[in-house]
């Protein structure tokens, strides 16, 4: 991951191609391969494959995101994450909830997460579950988004199994198998100038892969200097991956899950951001090991790691975010 000397310069993610992935071209299975070990973030080209289609539907995704976050907040808490389970992965989450970018502040981003498993009826979710009026008619369209992004995931854990040789990773992520896999739509809103709150924290992704795919600049990513962050650059028709914690693991730490945090823009300060996000997590019983040899199901490495983001920056409460135990 490399950038010039100035502040102003983006981080120089390798650009990977679906089409090439889908049929395994070499190149692209190394590619894809060092992405994942020296950076854990990569650009995937989706322009001129068969999901071309599914460009669209995250650009209607993005819309009706927009009129989601438009309800009165009184309407959105009735969704309250913290009142529908303790796994964080449906329901509605508010500005300021959370631990913030900067010391002593807290976070400045909304987020409403539908869980794969609902979306899809599976296991014992076979009813599905409610969702905001606003939402509701746009539920077939989250479905197409949640199906096509898992099938996107699973092409590229394939490939890097392919590479890797250890076993299929795909194994880990069976599609009719529970998991706490979801759909995030998150809000961002404007900032005023010189404004102290907002933003996301730094951390390392939960699970295994992550699918971004947004229009307006804020992700920054750690290099391996200390502090030094730079910022990535969003690309149209291009999705930002990154690989997560438990991937990492599974990879017997040959993957990098890498640290990243979102900061307001200045240049964009004056508008709502808005991020259209695919989290690929295992299954519920999936088991790995960390980097101090503790096995763990992939289902306490979830419930732990998500009671950090509730607490002040505490030497265990870093090491969470950081991908460690």
């Amino acid at each position: 991951m490399t950038s010039s000397s100035s502040k102003s310069a983006y981080a120089e993610l390798q650009i990977i191609s679906y089409k090439d992935l889908e049929s395994r071209q070499p190149e692209s299975l190394k590619k894809i391969f060092s992405a994942c070990q020296e950076d854990g973030f990569f650009y995937l080209d989706l322009i001129g494959t068969a999901k071309s289609n599914f460009l669209r539907t995250v650009s209607d995704v993005v819309t009706a995101s927009q009129s989601l976050f438009d309800l009165p907040l009184a309407e959105k808490m009735t969704f309250d994450t913290n009142k529908l389970g303790s796994l964080k992965n449906y329901g509605y989450k508010p500005i300021g909830r959370n631990t913030g970018v900067i010391k002593g502040k807290q976070d400045g981003h909304e987020i409403f997460l539908a869980p794969r498993d609902t979306l899809l009826k599976l296991g014992d979710h076979s009813d599905g579950l409610s969702y905001p009026a606003k939402l509701q008619n746009d539920i077939p369209l989250l479905e197409t988004f949640s199906a096509e992004s898992h099938q996107i995931c699973l092409t590229i854990l394939a490939c890097l199994s392919t590479m890797l040789n250890c076993g299929s990773l795909t194994e880990y992520h069976l599609p009719d198998k529970t998991s706490t896999s979801a759909t995030a739509l998150i809000k961002y809103p404007a900032q005023k100038l010189g404004a102290d709150q907002g933003g996301h924290i730094a951390h390392t992704d939960v699970g295994s892969l992550t699918l971004l795919f947004c229009e307006q600049t804020g992700l920054q990513v750690l290099r391996s200097a200390a502090d030094d962050w730079i910022n990535v650059k969003p690309v149209p028709g291009y999705a930002i991956v990154n690989i997560g914690d438990s991937l990492r693991h599974m990879s017997g730490r040959v993957f990098k899950s890498c640290l990243h945090r979102v900061l307001c823009d200045p240049a964009g300060q004056d508008r709502d951001r808005f991020s259209t996000i695919y989290f690929l997590r295992p299954q519920t019983d999936a088991t790995f090991r960390d980097e101090n040899g503790k096995e763990w199901k992939s289902i306490d490495w979830h419930v732990r790691k998500f009671d950090a983001f509730r607490h002040s920056k505490a030497e265990e409460v870093e090491r969470l975010l950081k991908g460690e135990s």
